[in-house]
């Protein structure tokens, strides 16, 4: 059976130890109790999807059938995180545990699991969603993928300030002057649905092929990068614009954000960087 790509366990470990160094409060997040939770809970668990090399010719664990068709990733491999997995709880030794090797049938309509995931172990629920995801990036033209998803408590309750009409999804983008180049397209928003529902694959591809960043109603967030590190970078921007949003308006505030000309520039700023 061929190994894992140096480079890819190189990054899947520096996703484990960024993961690890994101504080966990632990506090009930009540009402009473909110703010305080937000300050250090940034959320690590969730989930990952990406792009990667892999000898088509390998073995593969019997076909598994896919909600909707995938014309854009026939035969193509994709590494995804293990159901019921923690971004804090992967190690080297465990990689073969806590990652699997995808492989895209020809008909975009199934996948074989070619490494990894051992002790019978499945994929993601949310599998639909990140492959509607990666799919929806490619056909914008991106040539590698990493759809990197969390249960960020910030994103829940911005989708909540969100549905109450007290923020607007755009004002995520311009909280915070710093983060809103990794936004400069906008951020996007998903309605609730089940995890493994093709209507969240649906919303999810809708709004991939036009933002980076996106919010999933009671849920958490969503970014996608080039590689495990862009991903992780604007993750942690995306979070920052988050809980400044949430915080200011649980003060009774609002972020004044970037606007016109200067929220212009930026975009400008982040095309000529690629970003």
């Amino acid at each position: 059976m061929a190994r894992i790509n140096p480079g890819l366990r190189r990054d899947i470990e520096r996703l484990s130890d960024y993961a690890r160094r994101l504080k966990f409060s632990g506090a009930d997040p009540d009402l009473k109790g909110v703010a305080s939770y937000c300050l250090d809970a940034p959320g690590s668990s969730g989930n990952m999807v990406a792009t990667v090399d892999w000898p088509l010719s390998s073995p593969g664990r019997p076909v598994q059938p896919l909600p909707h068709q995938l014309w854009a990733l026939r035969d193509r491999c994709l590494v995804a995180t293990r159901a019921g997995s923690n971004f804090m709880d992967y190690r080297p030794e465990t990689l073969d545990h806590d990652f699997g090797i995808l492989r895209i049938g020809a008909s975009g309509r199934d996948y074989s699991v070619v490494w990894g995931l051992v002790d019978d172990g499945q994929p993601t629920s949310e599998l639909p969603a990140q492959l509607a995801i990666v799919e929806a990036r490619l056909a914008r033209g991106d040539s590698q993928v990493v759809s990197l998803h969390d249960h960020s408590i910030h994103a829940q309750l911005v989708c909540r300030l969100l549905s109450e009409g007290q923020v607007r999804a755009d004002d995520i983008a311009r909280a915070n002057g710093e983060s809103s180049v990794y936004m400069a397209d906008g951020v996007g928003f998903v309605e609730y649905y089940e995890n493994a529902s093709i209507e969240l694959a649906e919303a999810c591809q809708r709004e991939f092929s036009r933002y980076q960043a996106v919010v999933w109603d009671l849920h958490g967030s969503n970014v996608v990068g080039a590689s495990i590190e862009d991903a992780m970078a604007r993750r942690e921007h995306f979070t920052s614009s988050l809980k400044l949003l949430a915080l200011s308006c649980l003060a009774g505030a609002r972020p004044r954000g970037i606007r016109g000309e200067l929220f212009e520039r930026k975009r400008q700023l982040a095309r000529s960087r690629g970003l």
